[in-house]
């Protein structure tokens, strides 16, 4: 019983660094405190700051499920991220917008993974943030229902 429970602080502190990885990317760093700062400071704008905190959790929560290798890292979790961010600031933050962010960071995810393994293979190229591009102009085609 101990040891289950040591394995699942493990992976929750794992997740955690890859979220604050994640985070730092963005800033072109790899340090969890920048990553802390740069997640603190989201919020400024709360809808981006939830909707961005949303697609990261949902990113890693995928990938962890998936058993993707290198977690702590934040690879997987950096494009669910920005997928998250970038609707937050367009969308107001609501059942609509949630599953969107739900999808999109799902998404975001599977074309991280094949992405990369298919750019690699190729030309040994990074897949960088393709799978956010990609992805956030996928969520920005369907029509927003709107109150008339």
């Amino acid at each position: 019983m101990k040891v289950h429970a040591v394995t699942t602080i493990a992976a929750l502190r794992s997740m955690g660094e890859g979220l604050l990885r994640a985070y730092a990317a963005i800033l072109f760093s790899s340090r969890p405190v920048v990553g802390l700062l740069f997640l603190g400071s989201s919020f400024w704008f709360p809808n981006a700051g939830m909707a961005g905190l949303i697609g990261a959790l949902t990113g890693s929560i995928t990938a962890r499920l998936l058993s993707f290798p290198y977690l702590s890292r934040g690879l997987y979790i950096y494009n669910s991220l920005l997928v998250g961010l970038a609707l937050g600031i367009v969308y107001r933050l609501d059942g609509y917008l949630l599953t969107l962010i739900l999808l999109g960071a799902v998404l975001a995810v599977f074309l991280t993974v094949a992405l990369a393994d298919m750019l690699w293979r190729l030309e040994h190229l990074p897949v960088l943030s393709l799978p956010f591009v990609v992805v956030a102009f996928t969520c920005f085609l369907p029509p927003r229902p709107t109150a008339t």
